[in-house]
């Protein structure tokens, strides 16, 4: 879903390199399409991945989120899913996990077996 931007609107700006750190930044201007941050960046808000900064012809720089805790949550639920992932990479070595445990995990998860 894409939010509605407004001039003044804080959102927090995770870069994908190591040498620039997280931080919450500024829509400055709005467009038709595109809106300017405070940092410089810009991005265009009329498409899916409006949350991609625009890297002017390169790979995006970073991502927008809409809060830190937004991001947060999402990096949390990223590393779980990771661990839950490595437990069942194998499939052949069940790791303890019963019958009942894997079905019960297919069907939270919406897996059709």
């Amino acid at each position: 879903m894409i939010p509605e931007i407004k001039v003044g609107m804080k959102l927090y700006y995770v870069p994908h390199s190591d040498w620039d750190k997280p931080k919450e930044v500024v829509v400055t201007e709005k467009g038709k399409k595109w809106a300017r941050l405070n940092n410089g960046q810009r991005f265009e808000f009329k498409s899916d991945s409006w949350y991609f900064v625009d890297g002017g012809g390169y790979n995006s720089p970073g991502k927008l989120w809409l809060s830190k805790e937004e991001y947060e949550e999402q990096k949390e639920a990223k590393r779980i899913l990771g661990k839950i992932a490595n437990k069942f990479q194998y499939a052949h070595q069940r790791n303890g996990v019963s019958l009942n445990d894997a079905i019960a995990a297919a069907k939270i998860l919406g897996v059709e077996f």
